[in-house]
């Protein structure tokens, strides 16, 4: 069997507060989060500011996609990382497609991995089913119905975490920039944005990722443990300036892996980021223990920043991967998206960050002067 080192396992075992037994009274680990950015795209690939208009996966996406589901459907005795208690309890994700997919290829690699450890604890003569069906609860969040569980995955696999999508949890919404590289539309592959469409401002998107993390962290330590001294895990399936976002909001503290004052990189596609959620146990039992969890004072400790063992030895695509036809051919050639207009110059080239990588002040500051152009034009 081969044997992983710690940086492969997604968390480390060094802490105390991780082991803390039930009867603790001092600070413990109430839950693990992870944030995971979606797969590549047609428009990261351009550097194309996508926001919250949807686009396909490229080839490299989709092998990104299928080697984070290999690792997470490994089995440890089988040399994976990942035990079936680390894996996720329940899904929230964007409603977009390239998160929403994503978020049910995980799902159902977990549904299968617990039926494996059933079926595994059953051949050992334990008897009882030691996995049991996660049950799916009303989640009062805008977006959502009363039946927040999503149906997508087979019933067959009834140990699958159940799918929450929330519009909260989509990426900021760029209005008239919505599909543009440099301020030009990216052409008719993409959609063009309406001509009232308006952009979330910075206020407001940071107002709707702060009362969405309040939320499900919130869920997360109000969650039953899967078994005793293993707090729950919440997968939270999203976008790159919405994590960057969060993470600021946030503001973790280092795990024993991260450099204190090191900067908090910004998300790789299907990079993940593993937070433990850590506060004072409760001394009240069950639906009690739920609400004095919610209200008492919590930390956040970063474990990992855009982790991606998953991609180690994967070929990435030239930046501007619409460029690098040869290596997907899923792409198509620059000039037949950004051919300039009848009479128009084309804009000098220049460095400049794809806008899957560029930070939010990056992103505001090109977004500002965007306006100010489409202003004067007016």
């Amino acid at each position: 069997m081969a044997s992983l080192s710690s940086s492969a396992r997604p968390w480390t075992t060094s802490s105390s507060l991780t082991a803390a037994p039930s009867s603790s009274a001092g600070p413990v680990v109430l839950g693990r989060l992870i944030l995971l950015r979606h797969p590549n795209t047609e428009a990261n690939a351009a550097g194309v500011l996508q926001g919250s208009t949807d686009s396909p996966l490229t080839e490299h996406g989709e092998r990104q996609q299928d080697r984070l589901c290999t690792l997470l459907e490994q089995d440890v005795e089988d040399g994976g990382g990942w035990e079936v208690h680390d894996l996720p309890m329940m899904i929230a994700h964007s409603p977009l497609e390239r998160c929403a997919r994503l978020a049910r290829r995980v799902g159902e690699v977990v549904g299968r991995r617990r039926e494996r450890e059933r079926e595994r604890q059953r051949v050992r003569g334990f008897g009882a089913e030691v996995v049991e069906p996660i049950q799916a609860e009303e989640a009062a969040h805008r977006g959502l119905g009363s039946n927040t569980a999503s149906t997508s995955i087979s019933s067959s696999i009834n140990t699958a975490p159940p799918l929450y999508p929330s519009i909260d949890l989509q990426e900021k919404d760029f209005g008239p920039l919505e599909c543009t590289r440099r301020g030009i539309h990216a052409g008719p592959s993409f959609p063009r944005p309406s001509a009232t469409a308006k952009r979330e401002s910075k206020e407001q998107f940071t107002n709707r990722v702060r009362r969405s993390m309040r939320l499900w962290i919130g869920k997360l330590v109000r969650t039953s443990p899967p078994k005793e001294g293993v707090p729950p895990t919440l997968l939270v399936v999203t976008h790159g300036l919405f994590i960057s976002t969060a993470l600021r909001i946030l503001a973790p503290q280092a795990g024993p892996e991260m450099a204190a004052d090191a900067p908090i990189p910004f998300a790789e596609n299907t990079g993940m980021y593993l937070l433990e959620v850590i506060g004072a146990r409760p001394n009240s039992v069950d639906g009690d223990a739920g609400a004095a969890a919610g209200s008492a004072p919590l930390t956040l400790r970063l474990m990992r920043a855009n982790w991606t063992p998953h991609l180690a030895g994967l070929t990435r695509p030239r930046r501007g991967g619409l460029a690098a036809a040869a290596a997907d051919s899923k792409q198509r050639r620059l000039d037949a998206f950004f051919s300039p207009r009848a009479g128009q110059t084309p804009s000098p080239k220049r460095k400049r960050p794809g806008a899957g990588e560029a930070d939010e002040d990056e992103l505001e500051a090109a977004q500002d002067q965007e306006l100010k152009r489409i202003a004067k034009e007016m």
